[in-house]
């Protein structure tokens, strides 16, 4: 999907990693996005960590930590080349790999599986090229982009057999549910290569691979090599059971390995913006938004602007809003952010876009017509993410490309306009952006061309914000109100109440992973100290 390029940031004033996008298509650039703004806020010692996004002169690139290193076969049997996918079959071979480093590169790896998945991320492309080692034995998973997570709006993300044969996961091969289990399974198939130096299915073709997953079960380890490990060789054909429910998962994985799994709940409990509590209370809060919702049936957009000092939940409530929005028939709810560490235009809006054209791609083309028609290359040119949606694909005429550019942009403002005007005008539509305070220019530009006249669309759009104080809310308050042409409506967060705290505590201790310690956080925050 990309190039990844050794470049110097002059800021930063060190080496960096920079992934480009190598291929145009509306799917790359989707997964290309989902990347970065997944993981860009992670920081874990075994994790690749991003730094920015940008887009400029046609070129989508971001920046990554630069990992000098070899990558997980090689420093395990650093005297062994990779076998081919048809290697010879010979047992009774001696062993090939470091023990030490093979014990201690496979709990570093299951660590940081364990870890994204505690995030809601697998990562369904595990594999030795992926997973880079330092000098000094660090192991680094990298490369998260066919990753699945669990978002509001996810309900038209696209499904397919994703990932590379021989790890591959066999639910993955017939595109069945995919979770944390397909990335134990991969796990399993790096271990028996690193243990065997052979691959444990043999195929000419990717499909050969996928079928004999699905028909055969490999030899067991200490049958190519007599002296594997017993532990080793037993967690192995565990982790590559055919069936997801039979293989162990997270924690027993982490222990079998010599790993605390408790070291992992103090990273998570560490990461204060995401920590996973129970949605609780807000119930007055909810109410007010649904409120706000039925008040755009008289035809009139509206904003509801949230604003709230960090850790008061305002990011579980709006993503609470969408979800509840999503079962319901009579509504669209799109679900955004709005990341700090992006350049690209529209920022705001773009998320937003990439969600649309999923639902746009997800539908018939007897529906889908009316909404997109003549609309097309001008929604292209706005945002690349719609040419995902083939019928969007026309060749514009010559005359429109020698416009002028203010021209061409007021055209693709108006096209955006037109297809949420024609969205509303069939059903409620709710547009949600979280984090609105990293929102730029162009996006106020284009919500501004959205929002005006007697004719905008009628939509309910709701944005939070998160501020330092009172007094910083009611300016931005009144400095969005000035910007958006639009009704507004302000709900200001607090903490929970004293009942509705004691209640997210209560549940809190009676799920697993948590502890005390991770719940006096969360409730000191939620309470107000």
């Amino acid at each position: 999907m990309g190039v990844v390029y050794d470049a110097f940031d002059r800021d930063l004033e060190c080496r960096v990693a920079l992934k480009t996008l190598r291929r145009g298509d509306a799917k790359s650039l989707y997964r290309f996005k989902r990347e970065f703004r997944t993981l860009q806020d992670i920081e874990h010692p075994n994790l690749i960590r991003y730094g920015e996004m940008f887009f400029d002169a046609d070129t989508w690139f971001f920046t990554m930590e630069f990992i000098e290193g070899v990558d997980f076969y090689q420093y395990v049997r650093p005297a062994h080349p990779m076998p081919p996918a048809l290697d010879a079959p010979v047992l009774g071979l001696e062993r090939g790999f470091d023990e030490e480093r093979l014990r201690d590169g496979m709990r570093q790896l299951a660590v940081a599986i364990h870890t994204i998945h505690r995030l809601q991320i697998v990562h369904r492309d595990i594999k030795p090229t992926n997973i880079r080692v330092t000098s000094r034995g660090r192991v680094v998973l990298l490369d998260f982009g066919l990753l699945t997570r669990q978002e509001p709006g996810d309900d038209h993300a696209p499904r397919g057999i994703v990932g590379t044969a021989t790890y591959m996961s066999p639910e993955q091969a017939y595109s069945g549910p995919i979770g944390p289990s397909s990335d134990w399974y991969s796990l399993g198939v790096v271990l028996y290569l690193a243990l065997t130096g052979r691959r444990p299915f043999r195929g000419k073709t990717p499909m050969e691979i996928l079928m004999s997953k699905l028909e055969d079960a490999p030899l067991a380890p200490r049958e190519w090599v007599r002296d594997v490990p017993q532990d080793l060789d037993t967690l192995c054909r565990r982790l590559m059971q055919s069936e997801p429910d039979l293989r162990p998962l997270g924690d027993e994985v982490v222990r079998e390995l010599g790993g605390d799994p408790r070291e992992i709940d103090g990273w998570i409990e560490s990461r204060a913006e995401s920590v996973d509590v129970s949605f609780v209370g807000r119930q007055a809060e909810l109410a007010r938004l649904n409120e706000d919702l039925a008040r755009i049936d008289d035809g009139e957009p509206l904003l509801t602007l949230v604003t709230s000092p960090p850790g008061m939940g305002k990011s579980e409530l709006l993503r609470h809003f969408a979800q509840q929005g999503s079962s319901d028939s009579d509504r669209i709810v799109v679900f955004g952010r709005c990341y700090e560490r992006e350049s690209l235009p529209y920022k705001a809006l773009d998320p937003i876009a990439d969600q649309l054209a999923l639902y746009l791609a997800s539908l018939a083309d007897h529906n889908r017509g009316p909404l997109t028609q003549s609309l097309g290359y001008w929604l292209t040119k706005l945002f690349p993410s719609f040419r995902r949606v083939s019928a969007l694909l026309r060749e514009p005429s010559e005359f429109l490309s020698g416009l002028d550019p203010q021209v061409r942009r007021g055209r693709m403002f108006r096209a955006f306009r037109e297809l949420l005007w024609r969205i509303a005008s069939r059903q409620r539509l709710i547009l949600v952006i979280d984090d609105f305070q990293w929102a730029d220019s162009d996006s106020y530009l284009l919500l501004e061309e959205v929002l005006r006249g007697p004719d905008a669309p009628a939509l309910h759009l709701v944005v939070s914000v998160r501020t330092d104080s009172d007094e910083s809310a009611r300016a931005l308050a009144v400095s969005i109100g000035r910007r958006l042409p639009v009704r507004q409506r302000t709900i200001e967060l607090g903490p929970l109440s004293p009942g509705e705290a004691a209640e997210l505590s209560e549940r809190q201790l009676k799920e697993p992973h948590r502890h005390d310690k991770r719940v006096a956080s969360a409730i000191d925050n939620r309470v107000g100290g």
